[in-house]
Protein backbone atom coordinates (compact mmCIF):
# COMPACT_ATOMS: atom_id res chain seq x y z
CA UNK A 1 0.00 0.00 0.00
CA UNK A 2 1.13 3.62 -0.37
CA UNK A 3 2.73 5.26 2.14
CA UNK A 4 0.92 8.90 2.56
CA UNK A 5 2.69 9.86 6.02
CA UNK A 6 6.36 9.12 4.17
CA UNK A 7 4.96 11.54 0.90
CA UNK A 8 3.63 14.30 3.01
CA UNK A 9 6.49 14.71 4.98
CA UNK A 10 8.35 15.29 1.87
CA UNK A 11 5.91 17.67 1.31
CA UNK A 12 6.02 19.43 4.48
CA UNK A 13 9.96 19.55 4.03
CA UNK A 14 9.78 20.86 0.40
CA UNK A 15 7.32 23.48 1.56
CA UNK A 16 9.43 24.99 4.90
CA UNK A 17 12.31 24.91 2.61
CA UNK A 18 10.54 27.21 0.26
CA UNK A 19 9.54 29.29 2.90
CA UNK A 20 12.76 30.20 4.18
CA UNK A 21 13.82 31.13 0.64
CA UNK A 22 11.31 33.40 1.13
CA UNK A 23 12.59 34.94 4.29
CA UNK A 24 15.92 34.90 2.60
CA UNK A 25 14.66 36.53 -0.56
CA UNK A 26 12.98 39.28 1.65
CA UNK A 27 16.07 39.97 3.68
CA UNK A 28 17.73 39.84 0.35
CA UNK A 29 15.34 42.70 -0.82
CA UNK A 30 16.24 44.56 2.38
CA UNK A 31 19.20 44.59 1.95
CA UNK A 32 19.14 46.03 -1.18
CA UNK A 33 21.51 43.14 -2.66
CA UNK A 34 18.86 42.55 -5.56
CA UNK A 35 16.34 44.67 -7.39
CA UNK A 36 12.85 45.25 -7.01
CA UNK A 37 11.67 43.25 -10.15
CA UNK A 38 14.21 40.69 -9.53
CA UNK A 39 12.81 39.90 -6.27
CA UNK A 40 8.89 40.14 -7.35
CA UNK A 41 10.10 37.52 -10.41
CA UNK A 42 11.55 35.52 -7.33
CA UNK A 43 8.78 35.69 -4.46
CA UNK A 44 5.85 34.82 -6.80
CA UNK A 45 7.70 31.74 -8.68
CA UNK A 46 8.88 30.57 -4.85
CA UNK A 47 4.87 31.15 -3.76
CA UNK A 48 3.66 29.49 -7.11
CA UNK A 49 5.88 26.29 -6.01
CA UNK A 50 5.02 27.02 -2.31
CA UNK A 51 1.07 27.09 -3.53
CA UNK A 52 1.76 23.98 -5.22
CA UNK A 53 3.55 21.91 -2.83
CA UNK A 54 0.28 22.88 -0.56
CA UNK A 55 -2.20 22.05 -3.30
CA UNK A 56 -0.09 18.51 -3.46
CA UNK A 57 -0.83 17.91 0.11
CA UNK A 58 -4.41 18.60 0.41
CA UNK A 59 -4.86 16.36 -2.73
CA UNK A 60 -3.09 13.52 -0.99
CA UNK A 61 -4.84 14.33 2.20
CA UNK A 62 -7.90 13.74 -0.04
CA UNK A 63 -7.01 10.61 -1.46
CA UNK A 64 -6.26 9.46 1.64
CA UNK A 65 -9.57 10.38 3.12
CA UNK A 66 -11.35 8.58 0.45
CA UNK A 67 -9.10 5.37 0.80
CA UNK A 68 -9.56 5.06 4.33
CA UNK A 69 -13.82 5.73 3.89
CA UNK A 70 -13.42 2.60 1.15
CA UNK A 71 -11.55 0.73 3.67
CA UNK A 72 -14.42 1.03 6.46
CA UNK A 73 -16.85 0.29 4.06
CA UNK A 74 -14.70 -2.87 3.09
CA UNK A 75 -14.19 -3.38 6.65
CA UNK A 76 -17.66 -3.15 7.92
CA UNK A 77 -18.97 -5.33 4.81
CA UNK A 78 -16.49 -8.33 5.99
CA UNK A 79 -18.08 -8.25 9.25
CA UNK A 80 -21.33 -9.11 8.25
CA UNK A 81 -20.82 -10.62 4.88
CA UNK A 82 -21.69 -14.40 5.75
CA UNK A 83 -25.04 -12.57 7.14
CA UNK A 84 -25.86 -10.34 4.43
CA UNK A 85 -24.91 -12.40 1.50
CA UNK A 86 -27.14 -15.14 2.68
CA UNK A 87 -29.76 -12.60 2.05
CA UNK A 88 -29.09 -10.83 -1.15
CA UNK A 89 -30.63 -10.98 -4.38
CA UNK A 90 -28.09 -12.92 -7.00
CA UNK A 91 -27.41 -9.47 -8.45
CA UNK A 92 -26.08 -8.11 -5.31
CA UNK A 93 -24.01 -10.98 -4.20
CA UNK A 94 -22.45 -10.29 -7.73
CA UNK A 95 -21.34 -6.67 -6.38
CA UNK A 96 -20.38 -7.83 -2.89
CA UNK A 97 -18.35 -9.91 -4.62
CA UNK A 98 -16.91 -7.70 -6.75
CA UNK A 99 -16.37 -5.10 -4.08
CA UNK A 100 -14.33 -8.03 -1.98
CA UNK A 101 -11.99 -9.34 -4.86
CA UNK A 102 -10.44 -7.69 -7.93
CA UNK A 103 -10.25 -11.32 -10.11
CA UNK A 104 -12.00 -15.05 -9.43
CA UNK A 105 -10.91 -17.59 -11.55
CA UNK A 106 -12.22 -21.05 -11.75
CA UNK A 107 -9.97 -23.78 -12.82
CA UNK A 108 -11.50 -26.56 -12.69
CA UNK A 109 -13.02 -27.59 -9.53
CA UNK A 110 -10.20 -25.01 -7.83
CA UNK A 111 -11.75 -21.45 -7.27
CA UNK A 112 -8.83 -19.01 -7.25
CA UNK A 113 -9.05 -15.26 -5.90
CA UNK A 114 -7.34 -12.22 -5.90
CA UNK A 115 -8.35 -10.00 -2.92
CA UNK A 116 -8.43 -6.28 -3.52
CA UNK A 117 -6.16 -4.12 -1.37
CA UNK A 118 -9.13 -3.76 1.81
CA UNK A 119 -9.87 -7.23 1.55
CA UNK A 120 -6.51 -8.73 2.07
CA UNK A 121 -5.38 -6.57 4.79
CA UNK A 122 -8.43 -7.12 6.55
CA UNK A 123 -7.27 -11.14 6.06
CA UNK A 124 -3.79 -10.33 6.99
CA UNK A 125 -5.33 -9.19 10.36
CA UNK A 126 -7.66 -12.07 10.83
CA UNK A 127 -4.95 -14.76 10.38
CA UNK A 128 -2.72 -12.61 12.85
CA UNK A 129 -5.60 -12.39 15.39
CA UNK A 130 -6.20 -16.62 14.72
CA UNK A 131 -2.43 -16.95 15.40
CA UNK A 132 -2.61 -15.14 18.46
CA UNK A 133 -5.57 -16.77 19.88
CA UNK A 134 -4.11 -20.33 18.87
CA UNK A 135 -0.51 -19.91 20.34
CA UNK A 136 -1.27 -17.02 23.65
CA UNK A 137 -0.48 -18.85 26.76
CA UNK A 138 -2.25 -17.99 29.92
CA UNK A 139 0.26 -17.46 33.06
CA UNK A 140 -1.83 -19.93 35.53
CA UNK A 141 -0.15 -17.70 38.71
CA UNK A 142 -2.21 -14.87 37.29
CA UNK A 143 -5.69 -13.58 38.85
CA UNK A 144 -8.32 -15.18 36.64
CA UNK A 145 -9.01 -11.97 35.02
CA UNK A 146 -5.68 -11.23 34.07
CA UNK A 147 -5.30 -13.36 31.36
CA UNK A 148 -8.38 -12.50 29.32
CA UNK A 149 -7.21 -8.56 29.93
CA UNK A 150 -4.14 -9.53 28.70
CA UNK A 151 -5.32 -11.78 25.61
CA UNK A 152 -7.72 -8.35 24.73
CA UNK A 153 -4.79 -6.47 24.76
CA UNK A 154 -2.40 -8.46 22.26
CA UNK A 155 -5.69 -8.74 19.83
CA UNK A 156 -6.00 -5.07 20.20
CA UNK A 157 -2.30 -4.52 19.02
CA UNK A 158 -2.76 -6.56 16.37
CA UNK A 159 -6.11 -4.43 15.15
CA UNK A 160 -4.43 -0.98 16.28
CA UNK A 161 -3.35 1.12 13.26
CA UNK A 162 0.16 1.92 12.87
CA UNK A 163 1.40 4.43 14.80
CA UNK A 164 1.84 6.99 11.73
CA UNK A 165 -1.51 5.94 10.32
CA UNK A 166 -3.39 8.80 12.31
CA UNK A 167 -1.66 11.95 10.92
CA UNK A 168 -2.99 16.03 10.77
CA UNK A 169 -4.19 16.93 7.78
CA UNK A 170 -1.85 19.63 6.09
CA UNK A 171 -2.27 23.44 6.51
Amino acid sequence: MYDYSATIDALRQDHDRKKRQLDLLYEDRLSERISGERYDELHNKIAQEQADIEQNMTNIADNSRKRLKTGIDVLEKSQQAAIVYAKKSPEEKRKLIEDLFTSLTLDGTQLFAEYNPYSLAISKQVEKHQKVIQHFRTNKKAPSNRSNDELTETLRTVWRARPDSNRRSPP
